[in-house]
């Protein structure tokens, strides 16, 4: 067998950047160990999409059942409460939470596998975008979740989260003094978590109507064999493991030992352990730009583009085919100038040149260019030209997707090394396949293998039930019903499965010989369920234990928390004002009396043990003359028994030209405290 006889008329469609190639190439060992653990046909990466969904709906109905037994007046009790109902609350709250991290992970491998296959551009601007909208929901509502608990773990993600968006300025001082210790927080703050963790999922789905809204035949739910099995994985879990719960929150006390979940709060020991917020800030603002901004530079050349396809206004019959196997709803039908019928319309903006609409089209009318059906035509004849004459009906014919990796070049190296009765022949994708191309191959050939991308993993998300729809004449261009079906074997396998594959091939040349042998088994086989199940359960174990890392603060200090809220001005002077200076300002505007605004100055000074901690250092006011002056500050001093002194002193500036008042003091607080590691004294200091 030449060169020559290998198919190449066809580069893959829409092409991809060098980053997906590379990416690709390092995940590849990942996509092969799923396809030996599940086989391909149910690997949950490649499905990792509507398993997230299909997860989504397990949080829905294990949240619904927490729900009834929550009490935002006494949340961690109540969260007591349900992990002591051993056969009910447990497991049920375990559930909920491993099916939490579970929904990161595929949400994770469902963007992996999107940057392989170079969908992120384009037509898919929209779904890319209404994904990472998606993904921080995921996150925000998780992170609610968390803090309704109550305990520990809870604690620290509050108050971490509060450290950032301090950071970001998008909190008032209040609220930082809310996390003090002063009082309790109130049932109010956790109603509005509640409120968060329930509303947000529901929005999510209108959100992933916006996700999906593209796409035709849009599949939402995973398929029952890998939902199956990850539910009764998740179930296993929850009832061995159960979900941890720290002790209850304190904001008077430093964690020592708490477990956190890692896959959603990775970045909170960092905090812990005198990370500086902004240190996090930065590295996640920069990662979200960048998946915002993905779309626009993940992307390959302008130059590089595929056309999108084209119709031959004077061919089309307007039988719609087109516009019902279009993936994409890029093909619409609108009425024809010659006002007979109809007239397919192909959209540029939701077209993506998959050339699945070639095949769709009795009459040729359809299709990228040089990529229509005509073209596949012409290319199946030139293959067939170079066979030795009189040979063809004992040679077979091998189909290649082109998205399927490294398959179709290996696939032609096995052609050449069976080049006495083999021959190779790529697509783009198996969907593009035209009716009268596979009658014309089978013509000439003693059989087609058709091997395209995993089941679960086409490019063009239906591409495979397309093709069968066609060969067995339940979507139109029909394969003439004549030809005996077993001369072709449709035989979808992943890169990592060529070694099964080659054994299919040479099993099918066989029957076509006329020898009785079985084809390989399938993976439906029972045994093949309990292998699934068993490696699932062993990967969210996996899962489980990053979930419940603990983590240690290693200082062995006490802490002084100094909070306070301090009016920024004293009023003096006051009078009532004049009607001349009533009449200058909006009835609304005016005041009862008017005083004069002297600005008050504090200085702090804390001695602990004897040894001077601050020394008179001056409270800064906000940038709001009038407002009051919140202080919240926490200092590691050592634990133990140790002697304590605190005053806080107040001067009055009148003027710029007047001197300031004799300091007064407004708290002195002299006392032997008694602290244990962790633990914080707070002092008020306000007035």
């Amino acid at each position: 067998m030449t060169k020559q006889n290998y198919n190449s008329c066809e580069e893959r469609t829409p092409p991809r950047i060098w980053l997906s190639r590379v990416l690709a190439r390092v995940t590849a060992p990942i996509n092969a160990l799923f396809d030996w653990l599940y086989h391909s046909e149910y690997n949950p990466l490649y499905r990792s999409g509507t398993l997230a969904i299909g997860l989504l709906f397990i949080l829905l109905a294990t949240g619904f059942y927490l729900l009834f037994f929550y009490s935002v007046s006494q949340p961690y009790d109540s969260l007591n409460a349900i992990q002591a109902q051993t056969w009910g609350g447990r497991w049920v709250r375990a559930l909920h939470r491993y099916a939490t991290d579970a929904t990161l992970i595929a949400v994770f491998f469902h963007i992996v596998q999107l940057l392989c296959q170079g969908k992120t551009w384009g037509p898919r601007t929209l779904a890319w975008i209404s994904g990472v909208v998606l993904l921080a929901a995921l996150i925000v509502s998780t992170m609610t979740g968390y803090v309704m608990v109550w305990d520990q773990h809870g604690q620290l993600v509050a108050t971490s989260g509060l450290l950032l968006l301090e950071e970001l300025s998008l909190l008032g001082d209040n609220i930082g003094l809310s996390f003090s210790g002063r009082s309790p927080l109130p049932s109010s703050f956790f109603f509005m978590n509640l409120f968060l963790h329930v509303a947000i999922p529901l929005a999510m789905f209108i959100v992933m109507w916006i996700h999906t809204a593209r796409l035709a035949r849009t599949v939402w739910f995973p398929i029952s064999q890998i939902f199956y099995y990850s539910l009764i994985g998740l179930f296993i879990l929850s009832c061995v493991i159960p979900a941890p719960l720290a002790e209850p929150a304190n904001l008077l006390l430093v964690p020592q030992e708490v477990p956190i979940d890692l896959w959603y709060n990775f970045w909170v020991p960092f905090l812990q352990h005198g990370t500086p917020p902004s240190f996090i800030v930065v590295p996640f603002a920069i990662a979200a730009l960048l998946l915002v901004s993905l779309p626009y530079w993940w992307k390959p050349r302008k130059s590089s583009f595929s056309e999108i396809s084209e119709v031959r206004d004077e061919q089309c019959t307007g039988c719609t085919q087109c516009a019902r196997d279009c993936p994409y709803e890029a093909i619409t039908m609108i009425p024809h100038t010659n006002g007979k019928h109809l007239l397919a319309k192909v959209s540029a903006g939701h077209c993506v040149s998959c050339g699945i609409c070639a095949a769709s089209c009795d009459v040729l009318a359809i299709g990228p260019r040089n990529r229509t059906a005509k073209d596949q035509l012409d290319s199946a004849a030139t293959l067939i030209s170079g066979l030795p004459q009189g040979t063809s009906r004992d040679h077979i014919v091998l189909i290649a997707c082109r998205h399927n990796e490294s398959a179709p070049s290996r696939l032609h190296e096995y052609a050449l090394q069976n080049s006495n009765n083999t021959r190779s022949f790529d697509l783009n994708c198996c969907a593009t396949l035209h009716s009268d191309t596979l009658e014309l191959l089978l013509t000439n050939f003693a059989g087609v293998v058709i091997s395209g991308c995993a089941a679960r993993n086409c490019m063009n998300r239906d591409g495979l039930n397309l093709l069968k729809g066609r060969i067995f004449a339940k979507r139109v261009p029909f394969l003439n019903k004549s030809i005996d079906r077993t001369r072709i074997l449709v035989a979808p396998h992943s890169e990592s499965e060529m070694n099964e594959l080659y054994g299919k091939i040479r099993v099918f040349r066989a029957s076509l010989g006329g020898e009785n042998k079985t084809f390989i088994s399938t993976s439906r086989h029972i045994t093949w369920f309990f292998k699934r199940t068993i490696a699932t359960t062993l990967l969210l174990l996996l899962v489980a234990s990053v979930s419940q890392f603990k983590i240690s603060n290693s200082q062995q200090n006490g802490y002084l928390r100094i909070v306070g809220r301090l009016p920024a001005v004293e009023k003096a002077g006051c009078r009532k004002p004049t009607l001349e200076e009533e009449a200058k300002k909006p009835f609304h505007m005016r005041q009862q009396e008017i005083c004069e605004a002297i600005p008050l100055h504090y200085l702090l000074h804390i001695q602990i043990a004897g040894k001077t901690l601050l020394r008179n250092k001056p409270i800064e006011s906000g940038q709001r003359i009038d407002a009051p002056i919140i202080v919240n500050t926490t200092l590691a001093i050592p634990h133990g028994k140790i002697p304590l002194k605190v005053k806080l002193t107040s001067q009055k500036q009148h003027s710029q030209q007047e001197d300031q008042s004799q300091p007064e003091d407004i708290v002195s607080l002299e006392k032997s405290i008694e602290l244990a590691p962790g633990e914080i004294f707070l002092v008020d200091i306000t007035p």
